[in-house]
Order: C-alpha cells, then sequence, then structure tokens
C-alpha cells in the first residue's frame, strides 16, 4: 500500500498519518520534501485532482521566485553522473529510461554532459524536461 504498492484512495490518503505520508509524498517535488508537509497540511482531499491543485498553486504561486529556483537545482541532470552511478530517485530513473537516456552512446553522453554544463553556466540550474 506505501511507496511501491498498489494505488491508494484517496480516503486511504487522507487516513495516512504524518509519517507514512510523507514516507508516500516526500518527494511529490523531487528533492523538496517540504513541498509533502503543504500536501499534509491541507488534507484532508476530495480527489487526486485537487491534490494536484494544492501541489501546484504551491509551485505556482506561493513560493517566491529563488525558492523555485532552488527546487529547480535540486533536480538532477540529464544523463549525468547520478545516473550513471545508479543514485537517481525512482521517479527520474523512469523518466530517464523512458526517454532513452540509458542506451546512449560514450559520445552522445560527452554531449550531453558538454551541454548541461553550458546550461548550468548561463542560469544556474540544470535544463529540465519533462521525459514521459
Amino acid at each position: 500500500m506505501i511507496s511501491g504498492g498498489p494505488l491508494m484512495s484517496v480516503e486511504q490518503v487522507n487516513g495516512l498519518d504524518y509519517e507514512d505520508f510523507i514516507r508516500v509524498f516526500g518527494n511529490v517535488i523531487e528533492n523538496y520534501p517540504l513541498a509533502a508537509t503543504f500536501l499534509w497540511y491541507y488534507r484532508p482531499y476530495r480527489d487526486v485532482n485537487q491534490m494536484h491543485d494544492y501541489i501546484s498553486t504551491l509551485a505556482r504561486r506561493h513560493l517566491p521566485i529563488e525558492d523555485k529556483k532552488g527546487i529547480l537545482r535540486l533536480l538532477p541532470d540529464l544523463a549525468g553522473r547520478l545516473a550513471e552511478a545508479g543514485n537517481l530517485s525512482a521517479e527520474s530513473t523512469y523518466e530517464q529510461r523512458t526517454a532513452g537516456l540509458t542506451l546512449l552512446t560514450p559520445n552522445e553522453k560527452q554531449r550531453i554532459r558538454s551541454l548541461n554544463k553550458r546550461y548550468w553556466d548561463r542560469f544556474g540550474f540544470p535544463f529540465v524536461v519533462c521525459a514521459r
């Protein structure tokens, strides 16, 4: 039921104690567990759409721009060192695998690393793409 198990009903989600809620939703915004605390505070939820609306509202409206940039800085590079070492979150591993980033040739990996660095140097956070 918790993390990796079957889907949960909204009633089950609303019934989770704080520790279980954080374990299940702690990575709703990758590497930013405070987002799960925000979600916990606004329980109970009518449905998954309402949960999505709350997390979207947090990201869009309630965080100052520097916090938003900070969240972006927490995201992994595409086909970067974390991926190569097997240290991505389950979500990022899945996204990068389905985008074909685990099938790159050595030359393609080097090219992506070079582009990642250029992007970091220019903007101060990694290039982010929804790879689902």
